[in-house]
């Protein structure tokens, strides 16, 4: 008998899973079935005692790839209710990867929120000597809100903390940075699955 889960973590043929009830455990993936992505949605059987195995994976609503080296697309997650493009002042953010990932995302039909991390160092970098790069998009996070973009401020040193980030984590979220991370829903205090996928 299969029952449905959703994949957390994937990597070769192997991976972890989340049962409907909410049960985390490792598995194994069929090579007939092809490559589970992170947040594909899945059929998985008993294989024996407590293992399982991926037997089915279900229909996708949306992908997203990214290019190898030799210009292939590789695909890193699935099924994403919205990305979270998180930026921080140091190093400060390229506007051409930040608009990149906005067409990216938003070509999917995925929702993009901006998330500005350590907000607590915006304004001693437009302080500094030479201030913000002219084209920083750090200069725009206004420009961005007038647009209909949500800018969430983060920090974890003090205000504004990171609280504004807890109802954004009840939706499957892929945050876009230095690495790729899956968040999936969860009743209880959101939990991070880090896909180890660098998507720049």
């Amino acid at each position: 008998m299969s029952e449905r889960a959703r994949v957390l973590v994937a990597y070769g043929n192997s991976g972890v899973v989340e049962l409907a009830n909410g049960e985390r455990i490792g598995c194994k993936f069929r090579r007939s079935i092809g490559r589970p992505y992170c947040g594909d949605r899945v059929e998985v059987e008993r294989a024996d005692g407590n293992s399982r195995v991926v037997s089915a994976i279900l229909p996708r609503d949306n992908e997203f790839v990214r290019s190898d080296p030799r210009g292939q697309k590789q695909a890193i997650a699935a099924n994403l209710d919205q990305a979270l493009i998180v930026v921080a002042p140091v190093p400060e953010p390229s506007r051409d990867l930040l608009e990149r990932y906005l067409v990216a995302v938003i070509s999917l039909g995925i929702r993009p929120l901006i998330v500005l991390n350590k907000a607590e160092e915006l304004a001693g970098a437009r302080s500094r000597p030479g201030g913000l790069a002219p084209d920083s998009p750090l200069r725009r996070l206004e420009e961005y809100r007038e647009l209909g973009y949500s800018v969430v401020e983060t920090s974890c040193k003090g205000p504004p903390g990171i609280d504004a980030l807890t109802p954004l984590l009840a939706l499957v979220a892929l945050l876009l940075g230095i690495f790729a991370v899956l968040v999936t829903p969860r009743e209880e205090e959101p939990q991070i699955n880090v896909t180890m996928a660098n998507v720049l």
